[in-house]
This record gives structure tokens, sequence and C-alpha cells, in this order.
């Protein structure tokens, strides 16, 4: 009911539109980024939103029930707990209200200690002091030109590892990091690494103190070149003395096997260098293992392959050297010296297709690898050697690959060649050659992450199917989770794949809502139900990279987002009084 307003009558007429009255819908919410923008395990963090917050305060969902945002009475403040079975890594949070919700941004979990930057920490000589590694220093270059510095205590032939978060986390920064003495003096500098994040190792030659200087250029690239800041150049800085992984050896693990590892990083102690990895103790449906030995500073993603997986054995440069395989499988490998290329010779049947993809062991491996095709003459039948499509994303690898797909011919014998484009060589040279017989199946995804829907409206929800290798399998894309009031019909796949639409309805008496739904792909003739996950890696941001931010810490999810919206009050009539 619209409540009483009392006024007085005039000599004029006077039109009242009383529908003005009724309480006005503000917007959702914006959340563009959060400092910190993560905590360790077991912790309680004080966290300031930086977005438009009308009005406060905003409900807060995140992707776990473990990770709990507290409003606080100012604007933009939350007090976080983040409770010990929170996972480590990435987590999603979206703020949200009854107009709708924000998209997700990131909240990394972690075991570590962690610390704010505390200004002046410009200079060298007014670096803020670590005492204790390792650490993770959340910070935010406040203006620009703004430079913030951490020093550190460290041995002779010490290995510091600095890495930083700040693109992959969606802040506004291309950040840089540099090394120094006390008096700023340069000893090491690194900007990208396989992301606009820069990654850093470096050795000391004497006991003394260090500087770690973290500073940033505009993302997206502006035409200035003076250093960046403001409010959403927020940036992680790791940094460690102790045990961390780069990766392992071999890079991948057949399902249901089990592996002794070599692991190489950074100061490793002889136990850290290897480790056993269990396979066979894997729920079914994962495609990678993780592992974290308990000294090291960082975990590892370990591929899983449903073929063999071997390792390279050498000499096997020459043609009469060339490794006997089977195929399919998946093959470990290192170029040991400069110019190393590795041979590997294989069966096949008139018109089997094989699929080849080499790929470095880990994101940041310093491998450009060609592959090459040739029959039993030493005739070539295909190549690689150019990237295709730039950088692979994160989940699988996140570093530079080559990709081959071929059809046998005829019955015969056949080689692959292996290389490095820059002829390059050593044990962090390692990779992993994929042979594949692609299989009929499907790929889709969803179009957006976030929706809303008005009580009498509808709304269209899209995906993109493609049907790979011949599948033939009518499909059907769905909506799950639906709350009450709001309804959808299942939608066929047409037989050539391309873009779905699926119809939300909601009812004229549709309660207001907030929260997680999901699409999925059905297959009719096996009853597999496939839930869609939507990209995260665009961003409405244009950095002048297609589809935005190209690697991000997480760059899909699930967990789609849908907001029923209150139902308008009625509008009334205009109603005239006179004097």
């Amino acid at each position: 009911m619209l409540p009483a307003l009392p006024f007085q009558r005039t000599a004029l007429t006077l039109a009242l539109v009383l529908s003005s009255l009724a309480p006005a819908h503000s917007a959702a919410p914006v959340l563009e980024h959060l400092y910190p923008a993560g905590g360790q395990q077991g912790t309680t963090v004080n966290v300031t939103a930086n977005g438009k917050f009308e009005p406060w305060p905003v409900e807060v969902w995140t992707d776990h029930p473990g990770l709990v945002f507290k409003a606080d009475k100012d604007k933009g403040k939350f007090t976080v707990e983040v409770s010990k079975d929170v996972p480590v890594g990435p987590h999603l949070v979206r703020v949200y209200n009854a107009d709708g919700a924000s998209v997700p941004r990131f909240f990394l979990v972690n075991t570590h200690t962690e610390v704010l930057d505390k200004e002046s920490n410009d200079s060298p000589r007014q670096a803020q002091a670590l005492d204790q590694l390792p650490v993770i220093v959340n910070g935010r270059l406040e203006r620009g030109g703004d430079v913030d510095g951490y020093a550190v205590k460290l041995q002779a032939g010490q290995w510091l590892v600095a890495s930083v978060n700040a693109f992959t986390i969606y802040s506004t920064m291309d950040g840089l990091l540099r090394i120094t003495d006390t008096n700023g003096f340069k000893l090491a500098f690194a900007h990208d690494s396989d992301t606009l994040d820069p990654f850093l190792a470096w050795q000391a030659k004497s006991n003394g103190t260090y500087v770690v200087q973290v500073m940033g250029f505009a993302h997206p690239a502006t035409s200035s070149e003076n250093l960046g800041g403001g409010a959403n150049y927020i940036y992680r800085l790791s940094l460690t003395t102790g045990p961390y992984l780069r990766y392992a050896f071999p890079s991948t693990v057949q399902r249901g096997q089990k592996e002794n590892l070599q692991l190489i990083g950074w100061n490793l102690t002889q136990s850290a260098r290897t480790m056993s990895l269990d396979a066979t103790a894997l729920k079914a449906g994962r495609d990678e293992a993780v592992i974290h030995p308990k000294e090291a500073f960082n975990n590892l993603a370990i591929p899983l392959s449903d073929a063999p997986a071997l390792r390279e054995t050498e000499p096997n440069n020459a043609a009469e050297q060339a490794q006997k395989i089977a195929v399919p499988c998946s093959i470990n490998g290192i170029f040991q010296e400069p110019g190393d290329v590795d041979r590997f010779v294989f069966e096949a049947k008139k018109d089997a297709k094989l699929e080849f993809e080499v790929e470095g062991a880990s994101p940041g491996t310093p491998l450009d690898a060609w592959l090459r095709l040739l029959d039993h003459t030493g005739k070539e039948l295909a190549k690689t050697g150019e990237r295709e499509g730039g950088r692979r994303r994160s989940r699988d690898s996140g570093d530079a690959g080559s990709r081959l797909s071929w059809t046998a011919p005829a019955d015969g014998t056949y080689s692959i060649l292996l290389g490095n484009l820059l002829h390059k060589g050593g044990e962090d040279y390692v990779y992993r050659l994929d042979i594949t017989s692609p299989k009929p199946g499907f790929a889709a995804k969803a179009s957006a992450h976030t929706f809303s829907i008005a009580p009498g409206k509808t709304n269209e929800v899209k995906a993109t199917v493609r049907l790979l290798n011949g599948f033939d399998h009518k499909l059907k894309l769905a909506a799950k989770n639906l709350p009450k009031g709001v309804s959808a019909e299942a939608v066929e796949v047409s037989d050539k794949g391309g873009d779905v639409t699926l119809k939300l309805v909601a009812a004229d008496d549709a309660p207001p809502w907030n929260g997680v739904i999901q699409l999925a792909i059905s297959d009719t003739k096996t009853s597999h139900d496939e839930i869609l996950s939507a990209d995260l890696t665009s961003g409405g941001i244009d950095n002048g990279v297609p589809q935005g931010f190209p690697t991000l810490v997480l760059e899909r999810t699930d967990q789609l987002w849908l907001t029923v919206t209150p139902k308008p009050a009625p509008k009334e009539e205009k109603k005239e009084e006179k004097k």
C-alpha cells in the first residue's frame, strides 16, 4: 500500500501522480574490485569493495559456504570470514540486490601469511620490511607513478621467487617487477610471463637486504608512457625463498595408474624433488590431479590422459633410432640439448584420423615447438611450426603449443619429428605430445553468466553447440534449478549444432529471487547431461585482445546467476482536486 502524503490545497488545480510515489527500483550493484583480493585460511579479513552499491548494504554470494562476506555499516566495507575448509585457490564473489547481480569477481584463498602494503614505500630506502617469508602482499598502486617497495633479507645463493596476480584478477594494471639493492641499483627485472602478470626467480649473490618493487602501466594501454595508479590498480605479490614448483616430469599421468614424478623448481630439497602420484584413487570424471607437497609454496595441476602415458627414450634423433609407439598415446619428453630432435614411429590404417598436439609442461615453460609428419620414405605429409590461435588458455597448460589434425592416406608406417623453433634445450624444455583419435562428441557453452527477468516477462538464454567428428545424437538444452514461478521448455539442438535459444518465462506472480541456475545439454540417446559453463574472460573490457582478458585465475563458471526482479507496484490514475 502506498504511504499517505499530506498536502496543502491551493487555488490551482493540483495534479498528483500517485504512481510516482511507488518505491523506485535501484540499479543492480556494480562490483569492480575487492581489496584485498584474498585471504588466508582460518582468518578474518577486512575488505573494501570498489563499485556502485545503491542501496547499501548489498547481499553477497560466494562459491563456497565457508567464505562469508558480512556487510559493515560503511558503504563498500565487508568483514570476510575465511574458514579453514575453504579450498586453496580462486573463488567467485558476486554482490546483488533485488534488481540484479554484479559480474563475479575473484577472492583468492591460500595457506600463507598475508599482509597489506603500507605507504610510503616508493623509494628503496622507504621499502616496507617483510621480516618473514613466504608471504603474500596485498597492494594497490594508489596514484599515477606509484611504486611499492618491499625489503627482504637473503643469503648468498638463495633463490627469491616473486610473482604477481593483477591482470589475471581483472586489475587495470599491466604489472612490472624489479629487484634492487637498498641504493636503488637494478639487479633484476620482469614484465610479462605467460600472462601480462610478471614472474621473477632471482638468486642472491651475497648476503644482504634487497628490495622488490611493484609498479604498472595502465591496462588497457593508453598513449601515456607513465606508470599508472588508481583505485583499481590492485595486486597480490607472492614472495618466497622456500620450495617453489615449476613443473613435473612426466607432465601427464594415465588415469587409473601410479606414477613417480620428478619435480622441477627452485629451492627444492632432495626429498621435495620426487613424489608419487596415485591416479587410481581419483574420482571419475576429473581431467587433472593437483599435487601440493607439504613444504612447497604452490601446487601443480597434472593432466590425466585416457591413453597410455609414455616417456621419451634417448637416443631418438636419427631415423634408425626412432622410438616405436602405439597410438593413441601421450608422450612426455625433454629437448635435452640445443638442436635436439625427437623421433617417433607408429603404424596407422588408411583413413585413420589422428590429432597431434604438443604442449609445454606448465605455464611459462620456454617452449616453442614444431611438429612434422613423414611417411616411411621420409616424405613430409604435414607440419606445424606456427602458433595456432596464440597462447592456449590456462586450464590445460596455458602455454604455446602446436596442433595438427591428420588422416592417414594409406596403411603404413609413419614418423613424427619434434623440435624447438629456437633450437634451445635443457631441463626447462619439457614437452607433452598428445596423440588422440578424435571421437564423436560435442562442445557447448553458455553465452552469458548473468541473467534477469521480471514477473510476466520472458528472457532469452543462449548457448552455442559444436558437433564434433560426426556426432549425430539428438541433443536438448534445458535449464536446471529454476525458482518458483519461472519455467523454461527444453529446446532441441539443430542437427548442425550452432546457437540455441532457451526462453525463460516468469509468471505474473513470480516472487523476487536471486540465485544460481544451470544450463544443461542432454544427450537423448544416452541420457547423459553436460552442465554448461560461461566464459569469464571477456569482462566487458576492451583491452585490445580478442575476447577481452585472455587468461584469468578462473576462466569459466557453470554457476550462472538469475535475478527475478520485484513486480512493479500498480500505477494509479491521476487524480485532481480543486479548491
